[in-house]
């Protein structure tokens, strides 16, 4: 391990054989941290097996987050599975928002700066390009990028 790994909450987090967390060659425009919090009993973040995240990641779920195997998540990337606030002024301090599980397929690789919002399904094999923001489901085997993202390409 490279760099700290922030495991809390009071839910469930499960990493497969082979994890790899951070790397001391990657860019550290923060403290290099990784973040894994699952916020609720119920919620659980899950990792696959040989996936390699690098530094500044955050992973923070209300229900489920699940990465596939073999993936790449590149420095600075966010996914979360809630709004964390109501929308409406009134709902923004004593409510949660919108929660829905995301999922990321075997073999995605995620570039740097990367957030993946709730409800999202990336489907196996694709490319999210730097800097983007994915805010719906991406198709399998294609390169998505921009905000919010699109497939902008085909492998």
């Amino acid at each position: 391990m490279a760099v700290p790994v922030i495991v809390n909450g009071c839910g469930r987090v499960a990493i497969g054989y082979g994890v790899i967390f951070g790397c001391s060659k990657s860019p550290k425009s923060g403290d290099g941290n990784i973040l894994l919090q699952s916020r609720d009993a119920r919620a659980e973040i899950v990792i696959g097996e040989k996936t390699a995240l690098s530094n500044n990641v955050s992973m923070i779920a209300r229900q489920r987050i699940k990465i596939g195997r073999y993936c790449l998540i590149g420095d600075g990337v966010q996914i979360v599975d809630s709004d964390f606030h109501g929308i409406k002024p009134d709902e923004r301090r004593n409510t949660f928002g919108e929660t829905q599980s995301v999922s990321i397929g075997d073999n995605v690789w995620l570039g740097s700066r990367v957030m993946v919002l709730k409800g999202v399904n990336i489907g196996d094999g694709s490319i999210i390009a730097a800097g983007a923001v994915v805010t719906s489901d991406i198709p399998a085997s294609v390169i998505a990028g921009g905000i919010p993202a699109k497939v902008i390409n085909r492998i």
